[in-house]
């Protein structure tokens, strides 16, 4: 394993298949790149249970609209109630790019239909912090 590289199980939703995991002995080899995209699909499929595996108590995420949580019941809370605002949600990446160990910087698309029948779509830019397996920070930026 390289540095950037740590040793996790993972036995829940999908796994990334672009190569960067790689399977060894019942565990996977994953990088910051792997999990942050990992975090990506998990969220499009709501899935709040892996979800919550990813972060820790001392994690924070900073939302598009400029609000801070701190540790995984808060975080966790927080996206149960943005997910819970749409009947259908999707982020599409557009790039990604790991701008130094451990920080992973996503330009993405949103589109989600409210539970009300609208149409939301917006653009965004998001950094993702990873450290020793798990998401350390969240950063997302809406863009106008």
């Amino acid at each position: 394993m390289t540095d950037k590289e740590v040793r996790v199980t993972v036995k829940y939703g999908k796994k990334p298949d672009n190569g960067r995991l790689v399977e060894n002995r019942g565990a996977y080899r994953v990088n910051p790149l792997s999990i942050a995209e990992y975090y990506f699909q998990l969220s499009n499929d709501s899935n709040f249970d892996a979800i919550t595996k990813l972060f820790c108590d001392s994690s924070t995420f900073r939302s598009g609209k400029g609000d801070l949580f701190l540790g995984v019941t808060d975080i966790m809370a927080m996206q149960r109630k943005h997910h819970g605002m749409y009947s259908s949600l999707n982020w599409s990446v557009k790039s990604m790019e790991e701008l130094k160990p451990g920080v992973v910087h996503f330009e993405f698309d949103f589109e989600g239909m409210t539970q009300s029948g609208e149409t939301v779509k917006y653009s965004g830019l998001e950094d993702v912090v990873v450290f020793a397996g798990q998401i350390q920070h969240i950063q997302v930026e809406i863009l106008k």
